[in-house]
């Protein structure tokens, strides 16, 4: 598991500085990202959209890892 979330971490990072952050109240910290044993990844406008697809691309070439788009599944929110 350790490796695992060692590998992750760079496209983390790497989304953490792009994403606008959201918080459910103004007294919590803000967030792009939930990650434990999945990745939930919380996005605000079209342009988050893109910087995550961008993001995933970048990483499957860099790591040799790949998105099961099976497994994998977007929900959108609000308006």
């Amino acid at each position: 598991m350790i490796l695992f979330v060692l590998h992750l971490n760079p496209l983390l990072y790497y989304l953490d500085e792009r994403l606008q952050r959201l918080s459910a109240h103004e007294t919590q910290p803000k967030t792009t990202m939930i990650a434990y044993a999945d990745v939930s990844i919380l996005v605000t406008s079209q342009e988050d959209v893109r910087s995550v697809r961008d993001a995933i691309v970048y990483y499957e070439k860099a790591t040799g890892n790949a998105l099961n788009v099976v497994k994998s599944i977007a929900l959108a929110v609000g308006t």
